[in-house]
């Protein structure tokens, strides 16, 4: 009776331990799935541009089709105006113009171009200076390049070519590329060109171009969105129909060397 007594509890203890081995197991697996969920998953990136444009950076896409209230509501808004830097601000939009309120909810003036954005773990991420340059030899060498495929020669009035040219480590290599944006528009039929490019120890890569007068190009930002060491362009694309020109924001991301455009705000 007692030897069965013994053999039952002894049973019991292989049991009980069997039970608690197999929770650990399961335990375990259910814990690296949500390590692997949250390693795998990308922190949105909320960017404010003007009221009527605004999207989220999410897994390699622009989406605009967001709650923007609760946005304004959750967030303190990273705010650079032409480039400079303002401070971390709550954004509240009206018409067509952008407020922004400090810890005390009071108003902050700004003047010029705004970019804000918002990061779901309230990271700062670093920005480039956009601002526009003059056309020097090294901008003329590139677009005589970008010419040579085209029927449209140099123009003559080089204080109408609109460039940026912004040294900025592209592909997160510690060396330098120089970004550009070159373009041109006059009332001459056939003279309008628009390209946006970089250099890499004098090779040079073609983005996108027009040479048809109807999309004109510009670097808002280049910067990490994907926290992988390399660059993605917010660029803006303003295109004409008749006289009425429309903005669109595209991202273009780097592959292998080369810029494709991914996703467009909409």
């Amino acid at each position: 009776m007692n030897q069965k007594k013994k053999k039952f509890q002894l049973n019991r203890k292989y049991i009980i331990l069997f039970v608690i081995l197999i929770a650990y197991v399961v335990l375990c697996i259910m814990v690296f799935g949500i390590k692997q969920n949250n390693e795998n998953r990308e922190e949105k990136v909320y960017i404010v541009l003007s009221p009527e444009h605004k999207f989220a950076y999410s897994d390699g896409k622009l989406i605009s089709s967001l709650n923007w209230n609760q946005i304004y509501g959750d967030y303190r808004f990273y705010s650079y105006s032409d480039g400079v830097y303002l401070g971390q601000y709550t954004l509240m939009e009206y018409g067509t113009m952008l407020y922004l309120f400090d810890e005390n909810n009071d108003s902050i003036d700004y003047s010029g171009t705004l970019f804000s954005y918002a990061t779901e773990d309230n990271r700062q991420i670093d920005l480039i200076n956009t601002q526009y340059a003059s056309f020097d030899y090294e901008t003329e060498q590139v677009l005589t390049s970008l010419l040579a495929d085209t029927d449209i020669s140099m123009p003559a009035d080089e204080e109408s070519i609109i460039v940026q040219k912004i040294p900025v480590d592209l592909d997160g290599d510690q060396d330098e590329e120089v970004l550009y944006s070159i373009r041109y528009t006059t009332l001459e039929e056939g003279e309008s060109f628009s390209f946006l490019c970089y250099t890499d120890q004098d090779k040079l890569h073609r983005i996108v171009s027009n040479t048809s007068g109807a999309h004109f190009y510009s670097i808002v930002q280049a910067l990490d969105l994907n926290q992988n060491g390399t660059k993605e362009l917010i660029v803006r694309d303003m295109q004409y129909s008749g006289t009425v020109a429309v903005d669109t924001y595209l991202l273009y991301q780097l592959e292998n060397g080369n810029y494709h455009l991914t996703s467009k705000e909409g």
